[in-house]
């Protein structure tokens, strides 16, 4: 017997009958099906540092997808194709992963990205004043000054996330 190759993502049933003078008989034959296609309704997801939750959908014409996703996440099928993606709270620096959802020889990924401490201040929104190297002053002997970079604070905002710290 050959059949076609099923790319329904269905299993699908047929039936041969054999005659042979009044004798019949019958053989059932199944195929499984597979997966051609897998989507999702996002392609990119931001969280802020505090966590959260989304939901998106994934959509594929077979019957069993899987996924894997980065520690911080926690995926969970809710039906109809739709899954919840319930992302940790962040007290470190940004980070970001992709969530993978595959069946079969098919699969998509979803960028995700979650807002933390900024990695060139540490989160304090300041670094060094390059122009006077923390002291707030510069310049030696009578032409030291106050220096105009930071107003004599020797911190200047950081250039990296804006000076708030975090970085989205």
């Amino acid at each position: 017997v050959k059949v076609d190759a099923n790319q329904t993502g269905q299993t699908r049933e047929g039936t041969i009958t054999l005659q042979s003078g009044k004798q019949l008989t019958q053989v059932v034959i199944q195929q499984m099906g597979f997966a051609t296609q897998i989507r999702a309704s996002e392609s990119a997801l931001k969280f802020s540092s505090s966590g959260g939750e989304e939901t998106l959908t994934v959509l594929s014409d077979g019957y069993a997808w899987e996924a894997t996703c980065p520690k911080w996440l926690t995926l969970k099928d809710v039906g109809d194709g739709k899954v919840r993606i319930a992302c940790q709270k962040n007290d470190e620096a940004h980070r970001t992963g992709s969530i993978i959802f595959k069946e079969d020889n098919v699969s998509t990924s979803i960028f995700v990205s979650q807002a933390g401490k900024c990695t060139n201040c540490n989160g304090s929104g300041e670094i060094t004043c390059s122009m006077c190297y923390g002291t707030g002053h510069s310049g030696y002997g009578i032409f030291y000054s106050p220096c105009i970079g930071c107003g004599e604070t020797g911190r200047v905002g950081c250039p990296y996330c804006g000076g708030d710290g975090v970085v989205e």
